[in-house]
């Protein structure tokens, strides 16, 4: 079962965010988690969770994607799995 864009907002908000924490620095390269999101929607994966740890805006955060055209061994399914933070916390993971 897919959830949408607007469960997400409400799930995790930071995935979101477009702009790292005010606190770091200019080193810091930003990666927004709602583009690279976009980009496997683009390829036919759908959400199948969100979450967040915490309330921050800029917070970790964790995005979990299935894909039906892939094959599914047994009762094994391929998730993509995004991870990552606008706080310099976390990096990003997929």
């Amino acid at each position: 079962m897919s959830i949408t864009l607007e469960q997400v907002r409400a799930q995790a908000p930071a995935v979101f965010t477009t702009q790292a924490s005010p606190k770091l620095t200019q080193k810091y390269n930003m990666a927004p988690t709602i583009e690279i999101l976009e980009g496997f929607q683009r390829e036919g994966w759908e959400i199948s969770t969100a979450k967040q740890m915490g309330n921050n805006p800029y917070g970790i955060h964790e995005v979990r994607l299935r894909n039906g055209g892939l094959p599914q061994v047994g009762d094994s399914l391929v998730e993509a799995i995004i991870r990552n933070s606008h706080n310099g916390l976390s990096s990003l993971s997929i």
